[in-house]
């Protein structure tokens, strides 16, 4: 009698799935926060194809943050201004929440290791140096760079009024690596009226900001 041969072989096939997780910050027509909003007031889409929402949480949850302070010559007349704008902002920090403070013209400085120390991070900030040009670019990168490896939300944050004149990386390359990285990028913009060894200059800030922080 003939014995039967091998089970045939079944093909295998795998699937896999990816969540990929997306912050959102809601604002009403006055540009107001918008803080209740619940899992059916949402809908995800990829390249206009509806996609589940699988995990939904509204919950506050810690950052850690770069905050980035354009100390440039332009801003001879607004550091006060800008002084008193980082340390309103660092003071309402959650308890929870990590950051470093950092500077940039000419030169790119940031403060040593994360703190939830929020009288540390303001002492910083009026330790910052001084400079010319405005390496913008660049110490956005470097932020991007401080962030790598930290769990959770990542935000930069850039008080800047000016163009970026003498970055070695470009607006792209930051775009790019922000969206790689979930890092999210918000800046606050000046208009700084200021003497350029010839004449006066206004000067207000570069228009790829809006557009890094749109679409990061």
């Amino acid at each position: 009698t003939g014995q039967d041969g091998p089970a045939p072989q079944v093909p295998a096939f795998r699937s896999t799935s990816a969540v990929v997780s997306l912050f959102a910050t809601v604002t009403d027509a006055q540009r107001r926060l918008v803080p209740d909003l619940g899992r059916d007031d949402f809908q995800i889409f990829d390249n206009d194809r509806p996609q589940p929402l699988a995990v939904f949480d509204n919950e506050v949850r810690p950052i850690t943050i770069v905050v980035m302070l354009d100390t440039s010559g332009s801003m001879t007349n607004n550091l006060d201004l800008l002084r008193d704008g980082a340390e309103q902002f660092l003071i309402r920090l959650l308890p929870q929440d990590q950051g470093k403070v950092g500077a940039f013209n000419d030169k790119i400085q940031v403060s040593a290791g994360f703190s939830s120390d929020r009288d540390r991070l303001i002492s910083e900030v009026k330790n910052l140096d001084f400079g010319n040009g405005t390496r913008l670019w660049d110490a956005v990168s470097l932020s991007l760079d401080e962030l790598r490896g930290v769990d959770g939300r990542r935000v930069i944050l850039v008080f800047t009024d000016g163009d970026d004149t003498s970055s070695r990386v470009g607006l792209g390359t930051v775009t790019d690596r922000a969206r790689a990285d979930e890092v999210m990028v918000y800046a606050i913009g000046f208009e700084s009226d200021y003497f350029d060894g010839v004449r006066m200059v206004k000067s207000k800030p570069d228009s790829g900001l809006k557009k890094l922080a749109a679409e990061t």
